[in-house]
């Protein structure tokens, strides 16, 4: 599988093989990489390679390449923390395809990085907001997400969490420029924004990933939130993609621990399987799903 991206991408690019974690490592630094392709398989743990890459410089794009008889290579490629993944039998043009398109949206990622931090940051929304407060960064939204959890707890309300995403965002979509791709994510974000409430919070993730936080929302309501925002996300004009999305809820009167790290893991492991049941979907995480008010974990399709 190593020859075969290799044959397909020295005639477009630069390419430097490694065989072992250290050689990739080594390689990155030396090599100056602005993308890694890493094979998962028995011999070579591409998913730890690329937790090491992330530790290191979490901006450095990575894109896994699985085995054709792997069953959920997008849910694994997201927990491992990859911009996207492969899987066998390989083609050229969508090995390609897929490396451009990753190369673009970090590009874009980048920028618009640097324009948010030039940017005047978003605090909480004014009293004559319509719309949810749009956090710049996820560092950002982590800060904001803090204060909602304390008054959360002091009060008791229930709270959801929504991370919503297109399907294979970078393998899925036709070739576009940079700019078409960046067009595409501001009819996205628009789209979002104009389904949430004043309250809500929103961030950026991932390129073609966005996570909410829902105060004063019990599982129903976050159900109803969570489809219609995957819905709009399908719905854009000319996207040629599906979206999923995984939901964690946090009833007041289980007595759990609240935390963003709790509500993040629970949604993106429901997007996960969301994902690996085909995409196109919404599922809800284990604790919603356990709650006394549902019966089963929901997937609406």
């Amino acid at each position: 599988m190593a020859s075969a991206l290799r044959g397909f991408l020295e005639g477009a690019y630069q390419v430097r093989a490694a065989r072992s974690e250290d050689e990739v490592l080594e390689a990155v630094s030396s090599f100056e990489a602005d993308l890694v392709v890493a094979s998962e398989s028995d011999r070579f743990d591409a998913e730890g390679v690329c937790a090491a890459l992330k530790a290191r410089d979490p901006s450095l794009p990575v894109v896994l390449v699985y085995a054709p008889e792997e069953k959920d290579p997008d849910g694994r490629a997201m927990r491992a923390g990859a911009e996207a993944c492969l899987q066998g039998p390989l083609k050229q043009g969508a090995v390609l395809s897929c490396v451009r398109n990753v190369l673009a949206l970090t590009d874009l990622r980048a920028r618009t990085a640097e324009a948010a931090a030039k940017a005047p940051p978003q605090a909480t929304p004014s009293a004559a907001s319509s719309g949810p407060t749009e956090v710049a960064d996820l560092a950002s939204f982590k800060g904001l997400l803090i204060r909602e959890v304390r008054r959360s707890r002091r009060y008791k309300y229930p709270v959801a969490f929504v991370v919503v995403a297109y399907d294979a965002f970078a393998t899925g979509m036709p070739t576009l420029e940079t700019t078409d791709i960046g067009a595409l994510l501001e009819r996205a974000r628009l789209a979002l924004v104009g389904c949430l409430r004043e309250q809500d919070l929103v961030s950026a993730f991932h390129p073609g990933s966005w996570v909410a936080f829902l105060p004063h929302t019990p599982a129903e309501g976050a159900v109803v939130v969570a489809e219609r925002m995957r819905e709009r996300l399908t719905g854009l004009e000319r996207t040629y993609l599906t979206a999923s999305a995984g939901l964690a809820v946090h009833a007041a009167s289980e007595g759990k621990e609240l935390s963003f790290g709790a509500l993040f893991r629970e949604a993106t492991d429901a997007l996960a399987q969301a994902r690996g049941a085909g995409g196109a979907r919404t599922v809800v995480g284990n604790s919603a799903a356990s709650s006394p008010r549902k019966r089963n974990r929901i997937s609406l399709a």
